[in-house]
């Protein structure tokens, strides 16, 4: 067989196997080992496929094939659906990666540019690359002056035949024997709308993989990755030196009111703006956060418009960034005395612990930025951020933040202060060995009321399909089981036999 009609082949058969491996696992959610099972089904494809193909994957993005591993994994043994949703954004992220730097090249040359058009150029594949595997990469035009199309006529010419020869003696089979007749007509009993279905989630996943793996394996093209700047968008000295300078006097003005928050105390600060402690905790922590999270992605830009032969546009720029991010990190220190004083009042929840995770993330990219754009070096921007995301991710995905937070919201009762019972009671499965561990430490109304839940949704039989297992739902239930008298005494409705 040519070459190219091996590889077309195979990705075509590749993508076929996947889009049926979809329909199949990928149907049940919320997502378990079904998603995980997938992905080592695409992983081993594209091996696979570029072992027998001779497509060798040499570049230095092939490695994140096991972050990719790692973060599916995750999906199956954490429950939360917030990391769910982070974890299949940062497989889609190194699915990316590898797509433009699996076969040559090195991740950590991406520019800054580059790596946000990873996502569009993977996207863009995986919507046209069925388009350009069918019509580009095989050679039809070889296949004709080879005589492949007689082969191919002669094929479609005996099925044509075969197809009323086999209803003719079919029908005169069936009418012999009623043992036959019920055996077709078995075969042919089925839900045309129940089959449409299945044939448009094969398709629909069979094309998105073969334009991905086809992407991945066979794409030459880089004119995407290789766009520069504009020459009609570039900024000299005197923009630049207006623009950071203007945004280092308002930060500054802020930073200055806050002195007395710094230095006098919450309460000082707190009384002066006659405010409550709730009121100032919840105005200002997310706008801060808010800040912070803009300042990046405009101190990013504003480099990546400056004329590159502008040696003073450079330096007015080092100069006014880094004195930005100096005083970003004040601004973040605001947000976080904040936020200290939100969880001493109100507690922990999901979005305080996911947002404060962000800030802490934001710290270590602003240090990174100040240790290589600032100093000149941006080649290593890009790969240091991706990997310190990729990181931040895999900690909370060990650390299981639903857990932490009914730990903290518990402790807090040793304190005289209150536990919203309903609350933790809505957190994923994660949190449920944690919850019965504080159970007892609970008052008579918030055992009532986490009890019910707990009966509700781990005592109760339930029939469930094994695609969507998950470790820590199956742990979490292994633990109500565990304590079900503890439970069951404290339930309205007594609870079936697990």
């Amino acid at each position: 067989m040519h070459e190219k009609w091996q590889r077309g082949f195979g990705i075509l058969g590749g993508a076929i196997l996947l889009g049926v491996l979809s329909d199949a696992l990928l149907r049940p959610m919320p997502g378990g080992i079904n998603v995980f099972l997938w992905i080592c089904a695409l992983v081993g494809l594209m091996a696979g496929i570029s072992h027998f193909c001779k497509l060798p994957l040499m570049g230095g993005g092939r490695w994140l094939m096991i972050v990719i591993l790692g973060f599916a994994a995750a999906i199956a043994w954490r429950d939360s659906e917030t990391l769910r949703l982070w974890n299949m954004l940062a497989i889609c992220g190194a699915m990316a990666l590898v797509m433009v730097r699996g076969r040559s090249g090195q991740v950590r040359t991406l520019g800054i540019i580059q790596t946000f058009l990873c996502g569009a150029l993977m996207a863009l594949n995986m919507c046209v690359g069925s388009v350009l595997l069918a019509y580009c990469d095989l050679p039809w035009r070889t296949a004709a002056s080879e005589g492949k199309w007689r082969r191919s006529a002669a094929v479609a010419r005996g099925i044509l035949l075969a197809i009323p020869l086999l209803a003719i003696f079919g029908a005169l089979f069936v009418a012999a024997d009623a043992r036959f007749a019920r055996l077709v007509s078995n075969l042919w009993r089925f839900d045309p709308a129940a089959l449409l279905e299945h044939a448009m989630v094969i398709g629909v996943c069979a094309w998105a993989a073969a334009g991905l793996i086809r992407g991945t394996l066979m794409r030459e093209d880089d004119t995407l990755m290789a766009a520069n700047r504009p020459d009609w968008l570039a900024i000299g000295s005197t923009e630049i030196a207006i623009m950071l300078g203007a945004l280092n006097g308002l930060f500054l003005l802020f930073v200055c009111t806050q002195a007395t928050h710094f230095f006098g105390g919450q309460a000082h600060v707190i009384a002066t703006a006659g405010l409550t402690a709730a009121d100032y905790a919840r105005r200002g922590f997310f706008e801060l956060v808010t800040v912070a999270g803009l300042v990046l992605p405009l101190l990013l830009a504003s480099q990546a418009l400056l004329r590159d032969e502008d040696g003073r546009a450079q330096r007015w720029f080092r100069s006014l960034a880094s004195l930005l991010v100096l005083l970003t990190f004040l601004v973040m220190g605001s947000a976080v005395q904040r936020m200290t004083l939100y969880y001493i009042g109100f507690g922990l929840t999901e979005l305080r612990f996911y947002v404060s995770a962000f800030m802490v993330f934001l710290a270590a990219v602003f240090l990174w930025y100040a240790v290589t754009v600032l100093r000149g070096q941006r080649t290593g921007f890009c790969f240091g951020t991706l990997a310190i995301g990729f990181a931040t991710l895999a900690l909370l995905d060990f650390a299981s933040p639903d857990a932490i937070i009914v730990r903290a919201n518990a402790a807090r009762l040793r304190q005289g202060r209150g536990f919203d019972a309903a609350y933790a009671a809505s957190l994923s499965a994660d949190a449920t060995p944690a919850l019965i561990e504080a159970f007892p430490s609970l008052g008579e109304a918030d055992r009532r009321t986490l009890a019910n839940a707990l009966c509700a949704r781990w005592l109760q039989p339930r029939n469930e399909d094994w695609r969507v297992w998950n470790f820590d739902r199956t742990a979490a239930r292994s633990a109500a089981v565990r304590r079900a008298a503890m439970i069951e005494a404290y339930t309205s409705v007594p609870a079936a036999a697990p």
